[in-house]
């Protein structure tokens, strides 16, 4: 048990004394000479903090008049006409905000305990995400034909290693099945 112990002292020992001149070697860190001023960008605040980044943006591009309400919807990932489909998370006031969607020319077509998914006009945006009850807009992501998710795309994505008896082989996304990756219901 002892020789374990020590060994594992040892180890701990080696991979901090390996550590140390990393700190000594890395720009900015050191006294190497290295004087470059890097800077954070300034934060821009939010003017819905309830709309996520991207619907943010379209409305602003929309309300300064950038884009019309149209060109400002093509940048949601879905869209239609001047209308973006999006997802009301709500804290209550669910029928009182799909009234005021459906009297402002928008059209909720889910609608849950705590959910509302509509497509919104690009000028309703703002107002609708200050609504009562409204904690968090967001854009919802077209489906995908191939039952993929948006970032595997159905493609061979690998996973990990598999033993497969004699060699080991490469497991990818297209291998796998729900008995591979249990999730409970």
């Amino acid at each position: 048990m002892g020789s374990k112990m020590s060994f594992r002292l040892l180890a701990i020992a080696a991979l901090v004394a390996l550590a140390l001149p990393l700190g000594v070697t890395m720009p900015g860190v050191s006294g190497d000479g290295d004087d470059r001023q890097y800077t954070i960008p300034t934060k821009v605040p939010l003017k819905y903090p309830n709309l996520d980044s991207m619907l943010n943006q379209l409305v602003a591009r929309y309300e300064s008049g950038q884009a019309s309400a149209e060109e400002a919807a093509v940048d949601s990932p879905l869209h239609l006409g001047g209308m973006v489909a999006v997802t009301f998370y709500l804290s209550g006031n669910v029928d009182g905000v799909a009234s005021y969607l459906k009297a402002n020319g928008g059209d909720p077509r889910n609608m849950g305990e705590d959910y509302i998914e509509a497509y919104v006009p690009v000028g309703a945006l703002g107002a609708a995400s200050e609504q009562a009850g409204v904690l968090r807009v967001q854009a919802i992501a077209p489906p995908h034909a191939d039952g993929a998710g948006p970032s595997l795309g159905g493609k061979a994505v690998p996973l990990g290693l598999s033993d497969a008896g004699s060699a080991p082989a490469l497991a990818t996304e297209s291998d796998a099945t729900k008995e591979d990756c249990p999730i409970e219901d």
